[in-house]
């Protein structure tokens, strides 16, 4: 009768303890992924069809599709308004002034990034700013070449860099990201989206 008893408390004890595993791996799954998915670092970006630069997908860090980078109205091939999303991140890219690609801007939800050509009818260096506390120069590595771009102030806000995965092909990009995951994703869209601008055909 005693081992009986022993025998059923010890069967309750597992029960409980599978259960209470249960519950806590559903709790993680339920609240600690969301939040990765919220705070992720760029990896690269892939044009989604072969012998089409319209439509974009964006990786993490990790090689995990994590986004889309979308022309808005792609029948018409008008390359003034953009759609993205990142994780959780989702907002718009469009010209200031339509046919007049020199000024962008970047809205996601209540932020807005401003992005303008440095220098008139030079289109490989840019300034990215915003009402708060960004201020970026975005520019091309070397002058002569649209395939890699890199930030002049690195030391301040982290690496940040975009360039072509095989020289001659813009259909796949690089991104190397080492800036805070919390950075403004708004911002960091916006310098991807630069250097394919440039490889579209106008």
């Amino acid at each position: 009768m005693k081992e009986t008893t022993i025998s059923h408390f010890d069967t309750m004890i597992k029960s409980h303890l599978h259960r209470f595993l249960c519950i806590s791996l559903f709790a993680f799954c339920l609240f600690w992924i969301p939040l990765q998915g919220g705070a992720q670092n760029m990896g690269g970006i892939y044009a989604h069809w072969a012998d089409d630069l319209r439509e974009w997908v964006i990786l993490n860090d990790e090689g995990v599709e994590m986004g889309s980078l979308k022309m808005r109205w792609s029948m018409q091939y008008d390359l003034s308004f953009w759609d993205y999303t990142f994780g959780d991140h989702a907002g718009e890219i469009r010209a200031r002034w339509r046919d007049n690609f020199s000024e962008w801007q970047i809205q996601e939800g209540a932020e807005i990034i401003t992005m303008r050509q440095t220098w008139r009818d030079i289109p490989t260096e840019w300034e990215l700013t915003n009402d708060d506390n960004i201020q970026l120069s975005w520019l091309t590595r070397w002058a002569n070449t649209p395939e890699e771009w890199e930030l002049r102030e690195k030391s301040d806000v982290g690496r940040f860099e975009v360039f072509t995965a095989y020289e001659g092909d813009p259909r796949e990009w690089v991104i190397i990201d080492e800036m805070d995951p919390d950075f403004s994703v708004a911002a960091r869209m916006g310098m991807v989206f630069l250097p394919i601008l440039m490889i579209l055909p106008k």
